[in-house]
């Protein structure tokens, strides 16, 4: 891989370690299983409870097509997590979507 690259990935990983730092564990292994099993047409890990219910619903359409993500799918994790939640939410799964895509393309390309 090339330095660039090398660079790239590793300020994705930071930028997901950043998102997830306030997140329990669980919920942030949750929501990177859940976009990566989207992407790569996997079977998705099981959510447990009402919030990793709300997040993992918000998690599969994001990973999907981020542009059809609609309040019906933001509002139970605004409900359950407020707004500062509801954003941090959608952080992580920005940077574990740019990692899973990266990584995909990385191992379809090269």
């Amino acid at each position: 891989m090339s330095s660039a690259a090398d660079r790239v990935t590793e300020r994705l990983d930071r930028a997901a370690a950043l998102a997830t730092r306030e997140f329990d564990p669980r919920l942030a292994e949750l929501l990177r299983g859940r976009v990566e099993a989207q992407l790569a047409g996997a079977p998705a890990p099981a959510a447990a409870g009402p919030l990793e219910e709300a997040c993992a619903a918000l998690a599969d359409q994001f990973a999907v097509h981020v542009a059809s993500v609609t309040e019906e799918q933001t509002e139970p994790v605004r409900k359950l997590a407020g707004d500062h939640g509801l954003y941090a939410v959608v952080c992580a799964l920005y940077a574990f979507d740019a990692q899973a895509r990266l990584r995909l393309a990385r191992e379809r390309l090269l």
